[in-house]
């Protein structure tokens, strides 16, 4: 590069063999000092280009070639290539002229409209040439225009004549009105009357709400009855609209809920359940199902927890969970003042999560002080967290797991389940 020194040396050879170093002795001269100077072997780059540089020593001299390169200038590429029009929409016999744009790296922006490449994808609804777009048929298609690497897509529509307008006129639910107890779920089926006077039944399609999810919750025409008191469901499909009434009825008192109504409860769980509603702990879902083998949620837990404790649940200050359903609120309070039971994160209790066994091994642990007695237990499963509950909970014959080496830590506890720890516990 200009700027650049080299020191070069120039030796003789002489007839009898003997070679001599001649640097200092010998003529140098360049043959474009604007490139390159010398002096005694010293080459100075002056500028970009190419010369020679001689060297003469007695009459013999040699040649030395420089090439002093310019610098390769900074690349322009293309970096965006754009068109005036991003979807052309039109019918079987239009043309629309689009134009294509290159953007240097530099900023210069060029019309490259000829000289980009252009295609189409599919011919059959429009060719293409030269930025000219002729539509050939209905359907929908890309055109691709392409300019040094870089390229850009058009979207073609060429849409049918619309069919005669056919609006949904009506909608309609196999109920008009829905009656139960919390804790019921009930299927609901919307269908859509249209002006032609077809239905159809657009249940997963419709848009389903409630006026208030405290009292029922709606997804897909499943209803769910969540508490007691009054709502309305809207069933919203293309426009029209229908109104459910949902009355959800106050349970029977517990003092009146007959034990054997039961008709999912074998005879393993009886005694646990007939305790848990006769010490108005729980009741069953409905008059006949208690539940046995449905998973209980974290806020139905904190109930039973709470009032098998008989804890104070009147003066607790509020948990900070947001999530926690009316009739669970005080429950959960008194469970955390008390160091019993956490939330899933701060402000988030997880009220409709299920809860895991070894999640019960720890609260029971914590809510009755139980305490392991220095027993292992064997099981495979269970990770340290969770060792010194599962143990208490063996050692004073809670449970002794699902085999010999597995206590289930990560499966869901059953409604039966709980209700079993729980009276086996009431006689600690």
């Amino acid at each position: 590069m200009p700027g650049d020194a080299i020191n070069v040396t120039a030796s003789a050879a002489y007839k009898n063999g003997d070679r001599q170093n001649v640097t200092n002795g010998a003529a140098w001269s360049s043959a474009n000092t604007d490139v390159a100077t010398v002096e005694g072997g010293r080459v100075e780059l002056k500028g970009y280009g190419s010369t020679t540089i001689t060297v003469t020593y007695g009459d013999q001299s040699a040649v030395l070639i420089v090439n002093v390169p310019a610098p390769e200038p900074e690349p322009n590429p293309v970096v965006k290539l754009e068109e005036n029009q991003t979807i052309l929409i039109g019918q079987p016999g239009d043309t629309i002229n689009v134009t294509a744009s290159a953007t240097y790296k530099n900023g210069d922006v060029q019309n490259v409209t000829h000289g980009a490449a252009w295609s189409s994808a599919n011919t059959a609804v429009a060719v293409v040439e030269g930025g000219r777009v002729d539509l050939n048929g209905y359907g929908s298609t890309t055109i691709t225009v392409t300019y040094e690497g870089q390229s850009t897509m058009i979207v073609v529509n060429s849409p049918e004549p619309q069919p005669e307008p056919n609006p949904v006129v009506k909608i309609e639910t196999n109920n008009a009105s829905l009656t139960g107890i919390a804790g019921d779920t009930i299927n609901i089926t919307a269908s859509a009357t249209y002006k032609n006077g077809e239905v159809q039944n657009v249940t997963n399609s419709a848009t389903w709400s409630s006026a208030n999810t405290d009292v029922a919750t709606v997804e897909g025409g499943k209803v769910e009855l969540k508490g007691y008191g009054r709502t309305t469901l809207t069933i919203t499909c293309a426009g029209e609209s229908a109104v459910i009434a949902v009355n959800v009825l106050k349970r029977l008192p517990e003092s009146e809920q007959e034990i054997g109504s039961f008709q999912d409860v074998p005879s393993f769980y009886s005694p646990a359940v007939e305790y848990l509603v006769r010490n108005l702990i729980t009741r069953g879902l409905s008059l006949t199902e208690f539940g046995v083998q449905k998973d209980i949620i974290r806020a139905d837990a904190a109930i039973w927890l709470a009032r098998e404790l008989s804890l104070n649940t009147e003066t607790a200050e509020s948990s900070g969970f947001v999530d926690v359903p009316q009739r669970a609120v005080r429950a959960v309070n008194t469970l955390k003042e008390a160091g019993i039971i956490g939330g899933n994160t701060k402000n988030r209790f997880g009220a409709s999560d299920p809860l895991t066994r070894g999640e019960v091994a720890l609260i029971l642990q914590r809510a009755y002080h139980l305490s392991g007695d220095g027993l292992s237990s064997s099981f495979t499963d269970v990770s340290s967290r969770y060792k010194a509950a599962v143990d208490a909970l063996v050692v004073h014959n809670i449970t002794s797991g699902f085999t010999a080496t597995q206590f289930g830590v990560s499966r869901n506890i059953s409604r039966g389940q709980l209700a079993v720890f729980l009276y086996r516990l009431s006689s600690e």
